[in-house]
């Protein structure tokens, strides 16, 4: 898929994002793209490597879908498969929640330096 053709969630208009997430209602500093993206996820200061899916994507950060848990504050470095390119990216776990199917988790990083 395509950057162009992911779906993109609608800007109010003062330069923010309303979530159109029927879980949760709140104002974005940056849209989000859904996305299906082959992803390896490193924990820092282990030697930890966990296959993932990129699910969406923001200039803020990235959800993985993956099959374990971390710790919030965990920090992780994310290669991703993204067209002909891989991107490679290093985030803080703020979110973590049990994903629809067996033992998946739904873990939301923001972007770190």
């Amino acid at each position: 898929m395509s950057l162009s053709m992911a779906r993109a969630e609608p800007d109010t208009g003062n330069g923010f994002v309303k979530s159109t997430g029927a879980r949760m209602r709140e104002y974005r500093a940056y849209s989000r793209i859904w996305v299906q993206y082959p992803a390896v996820a490193r924990v820092h200061g282990t030697e930890a490597v966990i296959e993932a899916t990129v699910i969406n994507l923001s200039g803020n950060g990235l959800r993985l879908r993956m099959n374990q848990s971390h710790d919030l504050g965990t920090l992780v470095s994310v290669t991703m498969q993204c067209e002909a390119s891989h991107i490679v990216s290093s985030a803080e776990v703020v979110r973590v929640h049990e994903a629809d199917g067996a033992d998946a988790y739904e873990v939301a990083c923001r972007f770190v330096d």
